[in-house]
């Protein structure tokens, strides 16, 4: 994996809606979940997003945050197929801890 890819937080409709179609890919399309498994009252109200994105500023990878006090549970971790064994998950866990330790 590049140097260039970066990982951010889903600020806006637009980096939501990307979460939600990354989920929508590999959840339920490649894993074959039920959207009602997958999609729940938690998306908007005490989650965090972050998106991973590759050189072309495409969107690769996700995971939601959900941060409560000195508590941090990271949900719903995934990346593209084709992205798989780079690095690229390793990329969003590191930066949802550095996430979670500035908002101490």
């Amino acid at each position: 994996m590049s140097k260039k890819m970066k990982v951010t937080v889903a600020k806006s409709l637009d980096d939501l809606m990307k979460v939600m179609v990354l989920r929508g890919i590999i959840f339920i399309g490649e894993q074959g979940h039920k959207y009602n498994m997958e999609f729940d009252e938690h998306e908007l109200c005490n989650r965090t997003h972050l998106l991973a994105y590759d050189d072309a500023n495409e969107p690769i990878g996700i995971m939601r945050i959900l941060k409560d006090g000195n508590y941090a549970k990271f949900e719903r971790l995934a990346v593209l197929p084709q992205y798989r064994g780079k690095g690229v998950a390793e990329n969003i866990v590191k930066a949802g801890i550095k996430y979670c330790e500035m908002q101490k």
